[in-house]
């Protein structure tokens, strides 16, 4: 989780997401002028012919989705459209005697997913979605539930892919934000990028909805599990606490339940 907050053309970014990924900053700034939520966001200026991503994790399991349900979304806002083929927007990918690896790229107007089903299998795939639309905030958001993975702007479906192929990492493979190469028909994306979310095991929206209006608060979940306090006997002072010692950031304790009854 990525909320690109920081002061203007500061170099440093923050994983606030309980994994706590180290952030490799190889190009691009927090800048407060354009931003969606927050002190900042995040600038690329699509100069240079960086192929290591101008941010960049290291490889993990977390970007390896398998089969399973994942949801990628953040919030983009870039400055041209058609003039430029290939821009690679996030993802973790390469190639080498075929794709491996997935990525969300720019293609003129229009986003594309790539993927590839295992190292060195032939299984790849690609969507197109509809026009995005320039200089301008749009939400997007990759969602795979069951076996269909949809890309939704601003909360509109824009494709749906049926396949279930294992999406996974390249083994070894950094996750990229802002990628080109030497290629003439890949170049950097410039853009604004803010609140980048990847929640592997989860798919977060399975029909329209509508984008999120605040930045995402991050999980703490201290405790977990069911407790059976129905038999209380009665005239007994009994007292139950919850107490969040450990939470520093936003001082809220929230219990969640299939049911609560109160007497």
């Amino acid at each position: 989780m990525l909320h690109m907050d920081g002061a203007d053309n500061g170099t440093t970014f923050t994983d606030s997401s309980m994994s706590n990924h180290t952030i490799t900053r190889n190009s691009g700034t927090t800048q407060t002028a354009i931003k969606k939520f927050g002190t900042a966001s995040c600038y690329q200026d699509g100069t240079g012919t960086d192929t290591v991503g101008q941010l960049s994790i290291a490889n993990s399991s977390d970007w390896d989705f398998g089969t399973g349900e994942f949801t990628i979304d953040f919030w983009l806002y870039l400055f041209t459209l058609g003039s430029n083929l290939n821009q690679k927007i996030i993802g973790c990918s390469n190639y080498s005697s075929g794709w491996q690896g997935w990525h969300l790229k720019k293609n003129h107007s229009q986003m594309k997913l790539h993927w590839e089903g295992g190292a060195n299998t032939t299984a790849f795939n690609t969507g197109s979605s509809g026009s995005i639309t320039a200089e301008t905030w749009t939400h997007v958001a990759l969602v795979k539930s069951g076996t269909t993975t949809k890309l939704y702007f601003n909360g509109v479906e824009q494709f749906s892919l049926a396949q279930n192929y294992a999406i996974q990492s390249t083994g070894s493979e950094a996750f990229q934000i802002g990628e080109g190469g030497a290629d003439a028909n890949w170049n950097l994306p410039k853009m604004y990028i803010d609140e980048v979310r990847v929640s592997k095991g989860v798919a977060r929206w399975t029909s329209a909805f509508t984008p999120p209006v605040q930045p995402y608060a991050t999980s703490r979940r201290l405790l977990s599990g069911s407790v059976d306090i129905s038999g209380q006997p009665s005239g007994t002072n009994m007292k139950y606490k919850i107490e969040t010692l450990n939470q520093s950031a936003a001082k809220q304790t929230r219990i969640q339940a299939v049911s609560l009854g109160w007497s």
